[in-house]
């Protein structure tokens, strides 16, 4: 897990650097356009002074976001502050399934999978496939090959609305490749059970 820590804090440092180069660019480009239209020692001490100025404001930016909105991310993606950290908890699920990884070998994932996954989810009464937020039950990650108990929140519940019910199967997939299998213990949501 430590290998993780400097992974986010590399791509932390990128993305405040990220921020505090927007401006310090379009600040350097002013005063080079200055410069160069009259190259003299005023032109050239107006320049570096306006790069100054974009380098301040870059920094005071970067500085506010962090503060207000949380830690900076490469891309300017901002990770939730620490209330937000386990938003699954905060997102009533639609379903809890039971859930088997297929193994590398038979065309599954090869590394583990952890809890937050968001795989497409197809029934097998319909074409439509649904993105479906997997929230693992007591475990944090499963390796291939595996199964665990998941709270699955989807995001097409209106089309699906009275479709569902205990003990029907389904498949979760990565673009065409089926990833692992499901089986419905209980409906949560009950708008998505279906009347019979």
């Amino acid at each position: 897990m430590k290998i993780f820590k400097v992974f986010e804090n590399i791509t932390e440092v990128i993305g405040w650097l990220q921020i505090v180069a927007s401006p310090t660019l379009i600040c350097s480009g002013i005063g080079a356009f200055i410069y160069f239209r009259n190259q003299n020692l005023t032109n050239l001490i107006i320049a570096l002074c306006i790069c100054f100025v974009g380098v301040v404001i870059g920094i005071l930016f970067a500085n506010k976001i962090w503060r207000t909105k949380g830690t900076v991310w490469f891309m300017s993606r901002v990770n939730a502050s620490p209330e937000l950290d386990n938003l699954s908890v905060k997102i009533k699920p639609d379903f809890i399934a039971i859930l088997k990884y297929r193994t590398a070998e038979e065309g599954g994932r090869k590394t583990a999978i952890y809890s937050g996954y968001r795989p497409d989810i197809k029934f097998p009464f319909d074409n439509m496939l649904t993105c479906g937020f997997q929230t693992f039950i007591d475990q944090e990650k499963v390796f291939p090959g595996e199964s665990v108990r998941a709270e699955i929140k989807i995001i097409a519940t209106e089309y699906f609305k009275g479709q569902l019910f205990e003990n029907l199967e389904f498949d979760f997939r990565e673009g065409s490749n089926i990833i692992g299998t499901g089986k419905i213990l209980e409906i949560v949501n009950p708008i998505l059970k279906a009347s019979h």
